[in-house]
C-alpha cells in the first residue's frame, strides 16, 4: 500500500505543444527530494488525450527512470482517448 503524498504530475509542454522534457526532469527530481511517496504521470490531468502514443510511453519512462533513482514509486495511465493513438490489445 502507498502511504503519504502521491502527486498526479502534471506533463509540461512547450508553446509548440511538445513535450517540454528539461522541465519534467526537474519537476520529477523535486519531488523525489520533498519525499513524495509516489507520482502518477500521464493519468489525470489531460496529457492522455493530447499526447501521441510514442510521447505517452516516453513521459511514462522517463519518470519511472527518475522516480526510482529517488526511491519514489511511479503509478501510470495507459489509456488513450483516440482509437488511432492506442496500443493493439
Amino acid at each position: 500500500m502507498i502511504r503519504g503524498s502521491i502527486v498526479a504530475l502534471v506533463t509540461p509542454m512547450r508553446a509548440d505543444g511538445s513535450v517540454d522534457w528539461e522541465r519534467l526532469r526537474s519537476l520529477v527530481n523535486w519531488h523525489v527530494e520533498q519525499g513524495t511517496h509516489a507520482i502518477v504521470a500521464v493519468g489525470t490531468t489531460g496529457e492522455s488525450a493530447t499526447l501521441g502514443f510514442e510521447e505517452h510511453d516516453s513521459v511514462i519512462r522517463e519518470v519511472v527512470a527518475l522516480a526510482r533513482d529517488g526511491s519514489c514509486d511511479c503509478r501510470y495511465r495507459c489509456q488513450q482517448y483516440r482509437r488511432s493513438h492506442s496500443p493493439d490489445p
